[in-house]
C-alpha cells in the first residue's frame, strides 16, 4: 500500500488569487470551473510545474483529493492533465465540520504514512505551526501562492524519508 497524500485544491493547487503570483518561477494554467455543489463559477490559477510534480509523485503516493470540491476535483484534475484520484466524501465522515482533520487522524491511528497539504490546517483545524508526527507530514501553503518550490522540496524529502517503508 502506498503512502497517502491528502491534497486540497484551493490555496494548495489553485493559488487562490485573482492573478498569478509573479514571484514564483511557474507557468500558470488559468480557467473557469463551475462547482456542482453551489452552481457558482470559480476562477482557478494552477501552476503547470505543480501539476507535473503531482503527476510524478503519484508513482510513490496514492493521491487522494481532500477538498470541498469533492467529486468535482477529478473534473479539475482532468482539465489540467492529472489522472483520476480517489476523493474523500465529507458526507460520510462522522465529523462533518472537521472532516479533513478526522480523515488525517484516522489514517494516523492506523499508522499509515501520510502527507497532508491544506492552506487552512492551523487556522481551521487547530494544529500548531510546528507539530511532529511519525510517518506523517503536514504542509500549509500560503493561500495566495499555493504549493511553492520550497514545499515541493519538503515533499521530496518526506518521500525520501519513507522510501524504506
Amino acid at each position: 500500500m502506498k503512502p497517502i497524500w491528502l491534497l486540497d485544491i484551493d490555496g494548495v493547487l489553485n493559488c487562490g488569487n485573482r492573478t498569478a503570483p509573479t514571484h514564483l518561477p511557474y507557468n500558470y494554467l488559468e480557467f473557469q470551473q463551475r462547482a456542482s455543489s453551489s452552481g457558482r463559477q470559480y476562477n482557478l490559477i494552477i501552476a503547470k510545474e505543480v501539476v507535473d510534480f503531482i503527476d510524478e509523485m503519484s508513482d510513490f503516493f496514492e493521491i487522494v483529493w481532500c477538498t470541498t470540491w469533492q467529486a468535482d476535483a477529478n473534473i479539475i484534475g482532468k482539465r489540467i492533465g492529472l489522472k483520476e484520484f480517489r476523493w474523500i466524501d465529507k458526507s460520510k465522515i462522522d465529523s462533518p465540520y472537521h472532516w479533513k482533520r478526522a480523515t488525517f487522524e484516522k489514517l494516523q491511528e492506523a499508522k499509515h504514512p501520510i502527507l497532508w497539504t491544506d492552506d487552512q490546517i492551523r487556522e481551521f483545524y487547530n494544529y500548531p505551526a510546528k507539530v511532529e508526527f511519525n510517518n506523517a507530514k503536514i504542509i500549509q501553503p500560503y493561500i495566495f501562492e499555493g504549493l511553492a518550490p520550497r514545499h515541493l522540496e519538503q515533499i521530496r524529502e518526506f518521500r525520501d524519508s519513507l522510501s524504506a517503508w
